[in-house]
């Protein structure tokens, strides 16, 4: 049997309303950390920690991994934790091989800089940042950071994780010639879901209301939809990313207000209640590298809509588990009206949705293929594990 691994996650911060990398990575460590390994994860409390992080600065053991986190400042919209650098500075050296979550931040450069500086094997998760359309905004402020930064954190890593085909061919047209490994992320469904009788007027949105996520365009196909179907209802539900004013301003234009439901961010047993009790399911968004929360929805046997930019929609074309449609109002109408006036479709659907869940999505398929991943990446960096065997002893400590 091979050895367990030491393996170290990254990631700028757990808070719940940064979305979906703040689920991914402690879903990760939990899935591996059953596989037998050592699993940490080094964060901030930037936005908000989690409650199960625990006090600040000292290892909290959470689900069979281990969770630090540290005090982060902020500067601007982006922030800055010494202690979590100087945690970086010990627990590097210590790892057979550490997991950089994002890109453009501060953790995944000091991350990568003490990787490269020990000799450990790291893989860098992009979530979407190499995406062309994320690229354009703020342009000349990346391409900055890329020629100091970025370049050599993305040419030294040992491999790049992606979620999706799409997110790889997106980076291979950015320029990223690392070797890529295409590994999905996974979903755990609570233990016990409540019988929720569906409405079947329901359309949901779920997910941070941010520019890219196509909410305007939703707006804009809802008062169509409604023409057609006028008991339909719209529940836009998820943390504020710049986008709640805009989009009331919007459906008080369209006269919407009465027909749309804002309720913010949802989580737990609320947020799978939801989930089950719409008819149809939707995510228009303009780039999603993944798209955790339509995988969410069809592990709650709901049908989605979502464009064709939604990585997953490659899945749900596949395996018939919804529509995929262009950004386009009336085509996203459309979509959304015919999965609501044929329920027997619906709920064909839905099961095709459950079923692909339960075969591509399952965290314990996916912990198997993050584990395999790891193995591959620390065998070639075997040489350079040995030159840094002194330091093991004393540097997995607080």
């Amino acid at each position: 049997m091979s050895r367990p691994m030491r393996i170290l996650h990254i990631i700028a911060s757990l808070a719940p309303r940064l979305g979906g990398p703040s689920a991914a990575a402690p879903a990760m460590a939990s899935a591996l950390a059953e596989r037998g390994h050592d699993v940490h994860i080094v964060t901030s409390n930037f936005g908000g920690a989690p409650a199960e992080c625990g006090p600040l600065g000292v290892p909290v053991p959470t689900e069979g991994y281990t969770t630090w986190t540290f005090e982060a400042r902020a500067i601007g919209p982006y922030a800055f934790s010494l202690p979590m650098a100087r945690a970086l500075r010990r627990q590097v050296p210590a790892a057979d091989v550490v997991h950089l979550h994002s890109l453009y931040l501060l953790h995944s450069a000091v991350g990568g800089a003490y990787a490269r500086r020990f000799g450990v094997p790291y893989i860098v998760r992009p979530h979407g940042t190499l995406d062309a359309y994320i690229r354009r905004r703020h342009r000349a402020r990346k391409a900055v950071y890329e020629w100091l930064i970025e370049r050599r954190n993305l040419a030294g890593a040992d491999a790049i994780h992606y979620t999706s085909e799409s997110e790889e061919a997106q980076a291979r047209e950015a320029g990223v010639l690392t070797r890529g490994y295409v590994i999905p992320l996974g979903v755990s469904l609570p233990p016990s879901l409540p019988e929720i009788e569906r409405d079947s007027d329901l359309v949901l949105f779920l997910g941070r209301l941010s520019e890219k996520k196509g909410l305007l365009l939703l707006a804009d196909a809802f008062v169509r939809l409604q023409t057609l179907r006028p008991a339909s209802k719209l529940v836009v539900a998820g943390p504020d990313d710049g986008m709640a004013e805009p989009l009331r301003r919007r459906l008080r234009e369209l006269g919407l207000e009465s027909g749309v439901q804002l309720r913010g961010e949802v989580a737990g047993l609320e947020k799978w209640s939801l989930l089950a009790s719409a008819s149809v399911f939707v995510l228009p968004s303009s780039a999603e590298n993944f798209g955790i929360a339509a995988v969410e929805a069809m592990a709650t046997g709901t049908p989605v809509v979502v464009s064709r930019e939604v990585a997953v929609s490659e899945h749900v074309s596949r395996s018939r588990a919804g529509l995929v449609v262009p950004r386009e109002p009336d085509a996203l109408a459309d979509a959304l009206r015919s999965i609501l006036d044929d329920p027997v479709n619906a709920r064909s659907f839905g099961a095709s949705g459950r079923g692909l869940v339960n075969s591509a999505y399952s965290w314990n398929a996916i912990g198997a293929l993050l584990e395999e991943m790891y193995r591959e990446v620390a065998a070639r960096g075997d040489g350079r594990r040995e030159r840094r065997s002194a330091r093991r002893d004393w540097a997995w400590t607080s």
